[in-house]
């Protein structure tokens, strides 16, 4: 019997992310922003919970780009992807819903070269 496991949403946002418009790149650390270019998006799950059934990923995706309306658009069509996965399969995985905890924000980068919106998601699906 093959063993169950939860859906590895990083991974597939990750993948799903690269797919809009303009996105230079996406990953899950920085440290490929000044190599990939902007406008540039880093996905990290920091957190959740689950009930034996469905696994809530709590996820800040964080938008970097050359300037703050650039970063502010490009992280209003993430919130806008985000929310259309809504009970569409990804990698074999359906997302039953997605959340905005926290729409896209200003965060300092400490980088007057980088402008960087921050938004936090929780995104159910399901043990397979």
């Amino acid at each position: 019997m093959p063993v169950k496991t939860f859906a590895n949403i990083q991974a597939i946002l990750v993948t799903y992310l690269a797919t809009l418009p303009g996105i230079a790149a996406v990953a899950t650390k920085t440290g490929t922003l000044a190599a990939s270019g902007m406008p540039f998006v880093r996905v990290q799950r920091i957190g959740g919970s689950d009930d034996w059934f469905n696994d809530d990923a709590r996820v800040d995706i964080d938008v970097f780009a050359s300037t703050e309306l650039n970063a502010w658009q490009y992280s209003e069509n993430v919130r806008l992807a985000m929310i259309g996965m809504s009970g569409h399969d990804f990698s074999g995985r359906t997302i039953d819903h997605v959340e905005t905890a926290m729409a896209p924000v200003w965060m300092d980068y400490q980088n007057e070269l980088v402008f960087r919106y921050v938004a936090t998601y929780v995104i159910t699906s399901r043990l397979a």
